[in-house]
Formats: C-alpha cells, structure tokens, sequence
C-alpha cells in the first residue's frame, strides 16, 4: 500500500522494481496517489479552465490559507520547489502502465481540487447552497471534460498486480471508461483546442448566501460577542466568541473577516475597529491589516493587554470594485497567555469587539 506517498520519491523507477521483486505472483500493489503535472501544477488546458471559472468568482473564494494571500488571478503555483511536493507526479501513472497490470483503476479531479483543498477550499460553506452549487457545477464540467479527453485525470486509486503474475481475469475495472492509458498525458503535449463550456455560474442572489452572509441594508456595526457574527462575516482564524467579555480573539497568526458592502453607499467607507491585542512580554504587538489583498494599514499595540483601542481604516471605491472586503489580519507574534502565568493555553492575538461601517465623511 502506497497512500499518498509516491508523490514525494524521486527515484521511481528503483521503487517500483523493489515492490515488484516482493509483491507475491498473487499479491497486489495498492495505491491512492496524485497523477497531474509535477510540482501539482495544472496541464495548460486545466489552467485555460480555471481561469475562465476564476474570473466568475467573487473574492471571497479567492483567498489562499496555505499561502496567505488573495490571489484575484489564479496562480499556477509550482509546489515541488519545496520538500519534494509532486516532485514526478506526472512519471507515476506511465511508470505503472509500463511495469504493472491493473486489476481496478479510478481516475478523477483536474479542476475542482484546486476548489476544496486546503488553500481555497476553508472559503466554501458547506451549509450555503451557492457554495455547493459552484462546486456542484465545476465538478460536472469536469467530468464532461475528462470523459472527452480533453482534461487528463489528475488523481488515481489502483488496484494492480505482477506482469508476471496468474493469468488477467480480463479488463480492469475502470470508472466511465477511463482506463489507465486514457489517463495519460504527455509532458511534452500541446494543449488540445478548448472545446465549447458548458459553464453555468450559479445566481449568487439565491439560497443562505442572500440570507446569512453580509451586512443588512439598515446595519452597520457587527458585534463580536456571539457566534452569530463569525457566520455573518465568514471569519476564519477566530476562537469562539465570548460574551461575557464582549468580543473575540485570533487564533494564531492570520485572521479573516469577510464584509459585504454592495448596499453601502458610493465613495470612501470608513471601517473602525474596536479591540485590544495581547502585548508580549517583548514590549509590543505588531500587526499588518490587508484589505482585498491590498497593504491598509500597520497596528502597534503597547502597554496592557486589557486596553483598549480604536482603529480606523479608510476604503477607497478602487478597494470596493468587488462588493466585498476580505480583511485580512497578521499578527506578528500570536502567544499563548499560559507562557505568561494565566491558566490560557490558546494562541491569541487580537481581541475584536466590534466593526464600524459608515460614509468616510460621517466619521467620528
């Protein structure tokens, strides 16, 4: 059994004829691994496909946890440049044809991965039907566009055994027609001619996204003190709200809040932001606050922890083009109060109260 690791080897070739040299003439070479293009990047059609669903988008599915960072076009990012990530993803499947007889293969995925791993896939509610419904849809185009060969699958299970082992009990068992050889894909290939996409963005105006997600038309402030404020602002990184002390803390270094603001009105918002920080003993709490990926402001926090701040940062309409502010905090030193004598063992940073949504011009 190999699960998830051949992914990782560079010498393939020895690796396999070892398994091969122990695998019993009844035994078999079980597998669940990823098959695309080295370092897990996408094969120039996958990518001419993302680029496509990704300008459909809103920003909010745009954010890279893994990478922090609000990627507004997808980034074909090379993986393998570090610990060997996808180091020969696309040897493994041609090295197993060559060497192998399949007895069962199941091959999948070229585009939605990309979706629901972890870097983009903490931006999809499960509970929303506009979120299931643009991954629903993504993952019929998929599979039209595998079944007609223009995407090859970029990850597989198999189930396979020796060249030299009893006699094949016939074809493998494959999934829709996919066999292990309609699965490969030339490095060295042009990209075929993109066929015609039955792409159907879904209505964002329908389902709990209307309902549950954004700020209502007659409201302004949010207040951190209840769960109900981290599902209306889809905020990521946070602990659990606490009401007996009004607010929230970060967990670790990155934070995110995401603010509807299609219903405010035009010109420069004004976004304040009541809270407190946990200063190390160091003397200081540092903090970067992004806004749609853009640099907005840098906090220093000093003194006692129990203080209180107010921060006011200032959205201009090139910032609002989205209908949405993904506000993205970096704290840089996040730290567990029980080092400093407290019985807190929770990686914290900030402490959130409330948000402020207002004109620039009736700022107080």
């Amino acid at each position: 059994m190999a699960h998830h690791s051949l992914h990782h080897i560079v010498d393939l070739e020895h690796l396999f004829d070892a398994i091969d040299t122990a695998l019993a003439a009844d035994g078999y070479f079980v597998t669940q691994d990823i098959i695309g293009r080295n370092g897990h990047m996408r094969w120039p059609e996958s990518l001419a496909v993302i680029d496509r669903i990704w300008r459909q988008l809103p920003v909010r599915f745009k954010y890279h946890h893994q990478l922090r960072r609000l990627e507004h076009e997808y980034e074909n990012w090379d993986c393998s440049t570090e610990g060997f990530e996808g180091i020969r993803a696309q040897d493994i499947l041609p090295l197993c044809v060559e060497r192998f007889e399949f007895r069962r293969f199941l091959g999948w995925a070229s585009l939605v991965e990309i979706l629901i791993d972890r870097g983009f896939g903490p931006n999809f509610d499960p509970a929303d039907p506009f979120d299931r419904e643009i991954l629903h849809q993504a993952q019929l185009l998929e599979d039209r566009l595998i079944d007609t060969g223009y995407l090859k699958p970029t990850a597989m299970a198999a189930v396979m055994a020796k060249r030299a082992s009893e006699p094949s009990p016939g074809d493998p068992i494959v999934f829709r027609q996919r066999t292990p050889e309609f699965g490969l894909r030339p490095p060295d290939a042009d990209p075929p001619p993109m066929p015609e996409l039955d792409w159907q963005f879904p209505d964002p105006g329908t389902g709990l996204q209307a309902r549950n997600f954004g700020l209502p038309r007659d409201r302004s402030v949010i207040e951190f003190d209840r769960p109900a404020a981290i599902k209306l602002t889809r905020a990521i990184g946070w602990h659990t709200p606490e009401p007996e002390v009004s607010g929230c803390w970060t967990k670790g270094g990155v934070a995110t809040l995401l603010l509807d603001v299609t219903e405010r009105p035009a010109g420069v918002l004004s976004l304040r932001f009541e809270l407190s920080a946990y200063v190390p003993p160091s003397g200081a709490q540092e903090v970067s606050v992004l806004v749609n990926g853009i640099d907005a402001a840098q906090w220093s926090f000093t003194g006692r922890t129990d203080a209180e701040w107010t921060k006011e940062i200032a959205i201009d309409e090139q910032l609002r083009e989205y209908g949405e502010l993904l506000v993205e905090f970096r704290i840089a030193q996040p730290r567990i109060p029980g080092e400093d004598g407290t019985a807190d063992i929770r990686a914290v940073g900030l402490f959130l109260r409330r948000v402020t949504i207002a004109p620039a011009t009736a700022r107080r």
